[in-house]
């Protein structure tokens, strides 16, 4: 009898990546101001020159944007973990425009059998 695992779907953004954390470093550079995570205190805060958003929307259709990306902190352990007992699957609410650049990122966790879903 073949016995199938339980599949886990853990989010990209904010949980297996720091997201905001890159969105606000990149329009920290971009415009020459300082903006920190705990800027964000809602989804789409106004920086001044950009919103969250745009931000979000001019950063995530570039692949090297994506793949330059912090893993959350101790997020490559627990998947290890994880995948021991479940099948994992990423999911993300990322627009269609981001996918091709989501999808070189999430490939580096395939050797912990987890599977891209959107």
């Amino acid at each position: 009898m073949i016995e199938s695992k339980p599949i886990f779907v853990v989010d990209i953004d904010g949980v297996a990546c720091e997201h905001a954390k890159a969105i606000c470093k990149w329009v920290s550079r971009e415009y020459n101001i300082v903006v920190t995570v705990d800027d964000v205190t809602s989804w789409d805060p106004d920086f001044g020159p950009i919103t969250f958003v745009k931000a979000v929307n001019n950063c995530y259709p570039n692949e090297e944007f994506i793949l330059k990306m912090e893993v959350t902190p101790g997020f490559d352990s627990f998947l290890k973990q994880l995948s021991q007992k479940v099948i994992v699957k990423f999911a993300t609410a990322r627009k269609k425009y981001a996918h091709e650049a989501t999808r070189p990122k999430t490939s580096e966790f395939s050797q912990a059998s987890t599977q891209w879903s959107r």
